[in-house]
């Protein structure tokens, strides 16, 4: 069953996200900024999830399993082959110490805590975190911890609240986050920068932007 219809434009801008974020890597003059390219994916995967469990719940057809079972096939066989290969590469390439290291990632990448471990072990621009092939997956374990925690909160504040409570609800959480966020930026940057708390704002944005979007395609 499709539960999303196809939208180009998001596309787009993912199109726009990547390339962002690679002419930021290359070290492009002028693309200094590119790593928002990051918090733009986090947008619009606030606004597709939303949308899919609002649209589902409203049918009575949404289900915690099956969503958790469709993301899983959708992201876990790519990050499987990733990092299989690259713990072949780094057996052949790698000093025993570095192989005990890359090891430690892809465990921490295979179980979407990532982003915790390299919070726990090193800045996301420090040198040590630089020379790691899997640091990167920093983002996609907030985004599946957050695939965790944002389905049960949203049919919990669905079925408990009429739409008004419901819309200022979500409006107050992402003030809590912006806030948190802002507040962690200046005394905790690298936990600013790695753990979903701070982040939450950004999917909630995309969130409320697509409640925005349906309320006005009823009227």
């Amino acid at each position: 069953m499709m539960n999303k219809p196809y939208l180009p434009h998001i596309d787009g801008l993912r199109g726009i996200a990547v390339l962002a974020i690679l002419l930021f890597h290359l070290g492009v003059p002028g693309a200094h900024g590119g790593f928002l390219g990051v918090d733009i994916f986090f947008v619009i995967s606030g606004y597709l999830i939303t949308g899919q469990i609002i649209r589902l719940s409203s049918r009575q057809e949404f289900s915690l399993p099956n969503f958790y079972l469709r993301r899983a096939r959708r992201l876990l066989p790519a990050l499987f082959v990733t990092l299989l290969a690259t713990l072949i590469t780094g057996f052949f390439f790698l000093a025993p110490h570095d192989l005990i290291l890359l090891a430690q990632s892809v465990l921490a990448s295979a179980a979407f805590y990532s982003n915790i471990y390299f919070w726990s072990t090193a800045g996301y621009f420090s040198d040590i975190s630089q020379s790691n092939i899997l640091l990167h997956t920093w983002s996609l374990a907030i985004e599946e911890q957050f695939y965790l925690v944002w389905p049960i909160l949203l049919v919990g504040l669905l079925k408990a609240m009429q739409s008004t409570g419901f819309n200022w609800t979500l409006w107050i959480i992402l003030a809590v986050s912006i806030i948190a966020s802002s507040w962690a930026a200046m005394t905790a940057p690298d936990a600013a920068f790695y753990l979903l708390p701070f982040r939450f704002h950004e999917f909630l944005i995309g969130g409320i932007a697509y409640q925005i979007s349906a309320t006005q395609a009823h009227h």
